[in-house]
């Protein structure tokens, strides 16, 4: 009789003793196993590392129960007598020796190594439970404890709802809800509601007592995923209206450094246009220059109108001077040398670019660059004339004189 009974589809062999195949091709099953199942998988996003077992529990139970497999842990499919259903019992064997491996795979080294040698899924279950649960109150305690001081700070709104969503939850898995459909429990589903509403909108910063007041003044009340929503949508906007003032200030500050530069280059010409217009112009003073009160002294000749980098006795007279073909110096400044190289040299772009902006803000992001380009580029016509009108200002001009010996 023995025999007959273990031959019946009963729960303790999984259901699947009038199955010829030991249930590997019926997907309800327990000894059903995918395809696509192999010993190497890992069920869980985050391994059981000692202090994360509820949420890590929470996860392999899924996962299981998804693979028709949550038995084998649970000791509900128990072992097939293996001489009288051999078939059976090489599936069971089989389906527990998978479950097995994707529990070592889901747990941390240091933790698998001391589970190593266990036989049953069941018993790994069991041992893990043993060692890392904890009992229901002080753990209770700490989850309301977390929510009682949980603040937004430099969370954003979504970070800071989901990580209190989360407590609320597992909190609420050590609380047996009553299962009734009365009127009396519709008000208590909205209470909790209504608590963890106001948990919510107190762990708010400051920066959102606005928004925070119109949900309050709201009634009835919303529900909490509404007030979320409410929240979010006001974070939004900020950021939106953040982006645009970063991009004005950007424009400003680079107008500003930029018209800056241009007064310097009006009020005090550079090395180039100092030593261009010493170059053709020796044995005249500068009394437009802010340099014209400053002496010079070629350590060269000795003349104290010019110095040495300019002394045309020792780098020789220009083309047009009538020295020049009379062998004084070495004549190695040529007609108009260096003067298409200095105007080039000193012309600063007045317009706006990318990366005047990222020298200035380095910290913005990519869109937050297009943005203050897109800024500068409305502005740029008006910042056009003043920086020709400028650049025409800078420096000396040349008149029929100034090409006299």
């Amino acid at each position: 009789m023995g025999d007959d009974e273990q031959s019946k589809p009963t729960k303790k062999d999984g259901g699947s003793g009038a199955s010829k195949d030991g249930g590997a091709n019926d997907a309800s099953n327990p000894f059903f196993v995918h395809h696509s199942d192999h010993p190497g998988m890992v069920l869980v996003p985050k391994l059981l590392n000692g202090d994360n077992y509820t949420t890590w529990c929470r996860s392999i139970r899924l996962s299981l129960g998804a693979k028709n497999k949550l038995g084998f842990v649970e000791g509900t499919v128990q072992i097939p007598s293996e001489k009288s259903n051999p078939d059976h019992y090489s599936r069971w064997l089989q389906c527990n020796d998978m479950v097995l491996s994707w529990i070592l795979n889901s747990i941390e080294p240091e933790i698998a190594d001391s589970v190593i040698y266990s036989t049953t899924a069941h018993e790994i279950w069991e041992d893990l439970k043993e060692r890392f649960s904890q009992s229901n109150a002080p753990r209770i305690f700490q989850l309301q404890r977390d929510i009682a001081s949980l603040h937004q700070g430099q969370m954003s709104i979504a970070g800071y709802f989901t990580k209190m969503k989360g407590l609320w939850d597992e909190l609420a898995s050590y609380n047996d809800s009553p299962t009734c459909s009365c009127g009396a429990m519709k008000k208590h589903h909205e209470r909790e509601e209504r608590n963890a509403l106001m948990q919510f909108l107190m762990g708010l910063n400051e920066s959102y007592s606005a928004v925070r007041g119109q949900i309050l003044l709201m009634n009835p009340l919303p529900s909490l995923r509404r007030a979320y929503a409410l929240v979010s949508q006001e974070e939004k906007q900020r950021e939106l209206g953040s982006a645009r003032v970063v991009a004005e200030s950007a424009a400003m500050v680079v107008r500003s450094s930029q018209q800056q530069h241009r007064a310097n280059n009006n009020q005090r010409p550079n090395i180039g246009q100092q030593q261009q217009q010493q170059q053709y112009r020796p044995n005249q003073s500068l009394p437009n220059s802010s340099f014209s009160q400053q002496p010079f002294l070629c350590s060269h000749c000795g003349d104290t109108n010019h110095v040495v980098e300019t002394c045309w006795k020792l780098h020789g007279y220009p083309s047009w001077h009538r020295l020049h073909k009379s062998g004084g110096g070495n004549n190695k400044s040529k007609d108009g040398g260096g003067r298409n190289k200095s105007s080039s040299a000193n012309h600063v772009d007045a317009n706006p670019s990318f990366y005047d902006v990222k020298a200035v803000m380095p910290n913005l992001t990519n869109q937050q660059y297009k943005q203050i380009c897109s800024v500068l580029k409305e502005k740029e016509s008006d910042s056009q004339p003043d920086s020709q009108a400028n650049l025409a200002s800078s420096g000396f001009g040349y008149e029929e004189d100034d090409w006299s010996g």
